[in-house]
């Protein structure tokens, strides 16, 4: 009989201390298996209450009335029904994971706390987090404020950064509600570029934070950390540890809820908040914590340096939910990944590193084809499979950039023709201005520059005055003629 779940993990382990014992691998402990009382039969009909996740189909009414439907992720309290035999099974199933949960918990936790406590002169470690959404508020408030979209919301990315030198906390805040990876490099790059400028002697940098699919684990993140944190800003060795399912609570969500707080002591002093911008110079007056604004045209900059969805296929990353430790380095494309964190050395073997992306070919995207405004220095890079396709669609793309070529040819001849027409007329005009009298210049009046038109152009804008007149005629006789008619068949 045992009384909690960690009982039950230390029955059927050596040592809840060793990886391989708790991975289920153990030669000794890996058949030990739950031991269940015997005094019911297998058979019989048992209920159990368990929280199952679920797809749920739900339509959205438009304001033009239409309907479109939309699948929402739920969680549920189910009460589930079956034999003892199947319980016992679900049991023994879950407490593998379980066991493997708890031991990820305590050698990450100890490991991210030994780097942060233990930096060199040339690392950072960035701690990062999506903060809740802030609903903006005012002083007074009618109630229908409370209902609808009149209550708008603003996002916050929190996070702490510790050097050698010390920690600085930061929030960037915007009124676009995306949290998706393009969204959280927008957030990130004022905090880089401060970085930069304040550490130049900084190579190395370790981003911490909690594991959402959505947003901080997936490929389309990773490829952007290869592309910004290298490409643009220069880092040699770049690492994204992950903490563990459930337990990714730390000073970037404090941070979160100390400018919340702040804003709402703003809002029962009397002020309103009712936009981002406002709530930007709101907390400027009330906090130390360095406050940037992100606009939707900087989230755009970083969707243009995302390649298309076909590139991001060929990007293979298995198992990349078992991951808590990706690293990366200017040398190569490729990127090691393991199990839990270690940073004892870039050699370091421990928790049995692999790489992926190492079969990859990188080719530069032309600056004309992907334009990021305001980044001068980003070098845009797409990558695409060693496959005959990928040979293929690079060919086509090469005569295709060869068709470009020849009509930006003949674009800037034609340009080229322009202006030195335009240069001619300019060097005609300042002549005759020079053989033009001084009256202007006597009583101060500004010389109006005419252009003379040709006579071939006089007489077309007669003949074109003079038709112009002739329709105006012929119409007015068409409705004169038929207002005539129109009062002949009525009488």
């Amino acid at each position: 009989m045992t009384g909690s779940v960690d009982d039950c993990v230390k029955h059927i382990t050596c040592s809840v201390d060793h990886k391989l014992c708790m991975y289920r691998q153990c030669i000794s402990c890996c058949s030990k298996q739950m031991a269940f009382a015997e005094d019911v039969a297998e058979d019989t009909d048992v209920c159990w209450w368990a929280w199952v996740n679920k797809s749920e189909q739900r339509v959205r009414r438009q304001a033009d009335g239409t309907e479109t439907e939309f699948t929402v992720r739920i969680t549920s309290k189910v009460k589930q029904m079956g034999s003892l035999a199947s319980l016992k099974e679900q049991f023994t199933q879950e407490i593998k994971q379980y066991c493997i949960h708890k031991y990820n918990i305590i050698p990450q936790h100890t490991e991210l706390k030994n780097l942060r406590a233990n930096l060199k002169s040339n690392e950072c470690v960035i701690l990062v987090d999506f903060s809740e959404n802030y609903s903006t508020k005012y002083s007074t408030e009618i109630q229908s404020v409370h209902f609808g979209a009149s209550r708008s919301q603003v996002t916050l990315h929190t996070g702490v950064y510790y050097t050698s030198c010390g920690k600085e906390s930061f929030c960037t805040i915007s009124s676009n509600l995306r949290h998706d990876p393009a969204a959280i490099w927008a957030h990130m790059r004022p905090i880089l570029t401060k970085i930069k400028y304040k550490y130049p002697d900084i190579t190395v940098v370790h981003f911490i934070s909690d594991s959402p699919s959505s947003q901080y684990r997936c490929v389309k993140n990773l490829y952007l950390m290869k592309t910004l944190m290298h490409q643009e800003y220069g880092f040699q060795h770049v690492t994204w540890n992950y903490t563990e399912a459930g337990h990714g609570k730390g000073p970037a969500d404090g941070i979160g809820g100390v400018l919340k707080r702040t804003a709402d002591e703003v809002v029962n002093a009397g002020n309103d908040i009712p936009d981002a911008a406002t709530l930007y110079h709101s907390l400027q007056k009330k906090t130390c914590v360095d406050l940037y604004m992100v606009t939707d045209a900087d989230i755009a900059n970083i969707d243009a340096i995302i390649p298309t969805a076909k590139t991001l296929n060929a990007l293979k990353f298995p198992g990349i939910m078992q991951v808590h430790q990706i690293r990366s380095t200017a040398r190569d494309f490729s990127l090691q990944h393991r199990i839990l964190s270690c940073f004892c050395s870039d050699l370091c073997d421990f928790f049995q590193p692999k790489v992926v992306w190492a079969n990859v070919n990188v080719s530069k995207i032309n600056d004309s084809d992907k334009s990021v405004s305001d980044v001068s220095d980003t070098r845009q890079v797409a990558f695409i499979a060693t496959t005959k396709k990928g040979a293929a669609k690079c060919r086509k793309n090469e005569k295709v950039k060869g068709r470009a070529q020849k009509s930006s040819n003949v674009a800037r001849k034609v340009k080229s023709r322009k202006a030195k027409c335009r240069s001619d007329r300019q060097s005609k005009q300042k002549s005759s201005d020079r053989r033009r009298p001084l009256l202007a210049e006597r009583h101060d009046v500004e010389p109006k520059m005419t252009i003379r038109k040709p006579v071939w152009w006089q007489k077309r804008q007669q003949l074109m005055s003079g038709l112009q007149c002739l329709f105006i005629m012929i119409i007015q006789k068409f409705y004169l003629i038929a207002l005539i008619y129109h009062k002949m068949t009525r009488l």
